[in-house]
């Protein structure tokens, strides 16, 4: 995210924090049962919905087709308009996150605020309690929609039946206004930016492999915070201290351990730079499409996203932040498979290049890659494909995942100075996501 994404990412946590600290103040019991589901949370599958009002049967609807952050949320008839098509993922614990189709943000309570009538728009998801929803079956074969931060539930304002009347949260009561059904559309199609499924599929999200990096801490439950079976490449080296989430984004960092290369024998080969990486758990990603939004680190060091197994490689991208020799390469997304199951010495290698338009370190870039089969990959930037390659062997077996920062000599070396500037050491990562396919 640019750094006004993430001011305004920052704000919406200490909001949250604010009326959370209020709520406590103010609250007459610290027993309330009002920020608790008052029944349990159905399961709904994973896929793309309009979701009806029951009284008036229009249907949850993005005004104007906004895609801005803060655009209003109402009720309007039904047009199949992508931002009336909303997809339902799993969010946190039985809570789920509702994004819209076209806008890709999040239905969201605006301001964090617990009052009746607090107002309903789209947001940037950033895992608040306010963008947390749980779905409580009705005996009318409908939904109440219940926000986690309140308990309270969507609701369309003074039980209005006119297109437009607005959707706000309020106590729970059982009338129409307050009952929703679900009905999947088009393709279960995923955001914009994603491949278009074949026919008679569609694109389910991994969690195991799909990460938003909102907390403040590595969820150990997916990742590692050091690879499993190499140390890094010379003269660099994994360290699992320069892993850290934070603001939004998962953090790598590539630090010196010197003031001066007067103190390395061998700056190629002697370790002096502390790198970092994180690796799936499981080597468990195969046939699918990923993707991940990444601004890299402003070093003469690859900030990388990528997939190995025991004899197949996808390398996403293998970008260079600010490489020394080749100054003018930043702006370079640089693809590669490698295949070498008769050891790296008979490595075959498909290289691909792409010119992007801004350098890899200036601002966030979204690199995906469709692995379609064992003979086909195809690699995007920003939701555009820009590279197809048939790899130098069948790529059949599942691999790990891996974000990481590597040294390569031919490249240049990093100086010291920019490894201990903070502005400039650190690779981040604001969210990855994985998706497989699967019948409709």
């Amino acid at each position: 995210m640019s750094a006004r994404n993430l001011f305004t990412k920052r704000t919406r946590f200490v909001s949250y924090g604010v009326a959370c600290l209020a709520g406590l103040l103010l609250a007459p019991s610290l027993t309330t049962s009002a920020q608790t589901p008052a029944q349990t949370c159905a399961e709904i599958t994973a896929n793309t919905y309009k979701i009806t009002t029951k009284h008036s049967g229009h249907v949850l609807d993005v005004a104007g087709s906004a895609t801005n952050n803060g655009a209003n949320v109402f009720v309007w008839p039904w047009w199949d308009g992508d931002s009336q098509k909303w997809r339902v993922e799993r969010g946190e614990g039985n809570y789920y996150k509702i994004i819209n189709q076209k806008s890709g943000r999040s239905l969201d309570v605006q301001d964090v605020a617990t009052s009746n009538g607090a107002n309903v728009t789209q947001w940037d998801y950033w895992g608040g309690a306010n963008q947390q929803w749980c779905f409580v079956a009705t005996s009318a074969g409908s939904y109440t929609i219940e926000a986690k931060h309140s308990g309270k539930v969507l609701d369309v304002a003074n039980n209005g039946q006119a297109k437009g009347a607005n959707v706000q949260q309020y106590a729970r009561h059982g009338g129409n206004n307050q009952q929703w059904q679900l009905e999947t559309v088009g393709n279960g199609a995923p955001p914009a930016g994603l491949p278009t499924p074949p026919a008679g599929y569609r694109w389910v999200q991994i969690d195991a492999l799909s990460d938003e990096f909102n907390g403040n801490s590595l969820d150990r439950t997916k990742w590692l915070d050091y690879h499993p079976y190499w140390k890094g490449r010379e003269p660099s080296q994994y360290a699992t201290k320069n892993v850290s989430v934070g603001g939004g984004n998962l953090q790598l960092k590539s630090t010196s351990r010197v003031d001066s290369l007067s103190e390395v024998g061998n700056p190629n080969k002697d370790i002096w730079i502390d790198a970092s990486v994180i690796t799936s758990k499981k080597p468990n990603a195969s046939y699918g499409y990923y993707e991940a939004r990444i601004k890299a680190a402003e070093l003469s060091m690859t900030s990388a996203f990528w997939f190995q197994g025991k004899y197949s490689e996808i390398d996403v991208i293998e970008n260079f932040g600010a490489p020394a020799k080749n100054p003018d390469r930043s702006n370079y997304m640089l693809m590669n498979t490698h295949y070498f199951p008769n050891g790296w010495a008979n490595d075959k290698k498909t290289p691909k290049e792409w010119r992007m338009p801004y350098p890899s370190a200036a601002d966030y870039h979204t690199y995906g890659v469709w692995w379609k089969d064992n003979q086909t990959i195809w690699f995007y930037h920003n939701g555009v494909k820009v590279a197809e390659v048939k790899p130098g062997g069948a790529f059949n077996e599942s691999m790990y995942m891996f974000l990481d920062k590597e040294a390569f000599t031919w490249a240049g070396l990093p100086t010291i100075a920019s490894l201990k500037d903070n502005s400039k050491n650190t690779m981040y990562v604001d969210w990855v996501r994985s998706w497989k396919l699967v019948k409709q």
